[in-house]
């Protein structure tokens, strides 16, 4: 049975809006991983290193889980952050990206910015409440 073509009716400016908004949705759960990476030290530990480790080694070095931190690498992978070398499982942040997400090792700029982003995830709940007409009065 084949299946039916359907035409997409969309115009060319509602086609570029949602392309627009899942890019800052996309932007947004990697904006996540950053504050991950910066808050759990990893962006500091893998600018330590002088070349490519595999995700064992990043998480010895950082006093973290190999597991977690496989499933971050493969989060900043995808956001072109880290490199990856798929054939020998090795991941590698290039010095001049630590420049921008090492406090150490550069001016971390990004990283101290994406301190925020957890801030705003954790009072998400209580902003929705106070929007609400019978919710709290907020200051």
């Amino acid at each position: 049975m084949a299946s039916a073509v359907v035409a997409d009716t969309r115009s060319s400016e509602e086609k570029e809006f949602e392309q627009r908004m899942m890019k800052i949705l996309n932007d947004g759960v990697i904006a996540l991983g950053i504050s991950i990476g910066s808050a759990s030290g990893l962006f500091e530990t893998m600018a330590e290193f002088n070349g490519p480790r595999s995700s064992s080694e990043i998480a010895d070095a950082a006093g973290l889980k190999e597991r977690y931190v496989r499933e971050w690498l493969g989060a900043m992978v995808t956001s072109d952050i880290v490199e990856v070398d798929p054939k020998k499982h090795t991941y590698f942040l290039p010095p001049y990206r630590a420049k921008s997400l090492s406090r150490n090792r550069g001016n971390g700029c990004v990283a101290t910015v994406s301190d925020g982003v957890p801030l705003l995830a954790g009072v998400f709940q209580d902003i929705l409440n106070c929007m609400k007409k019978d919710g709290p009065a907020g200051e």
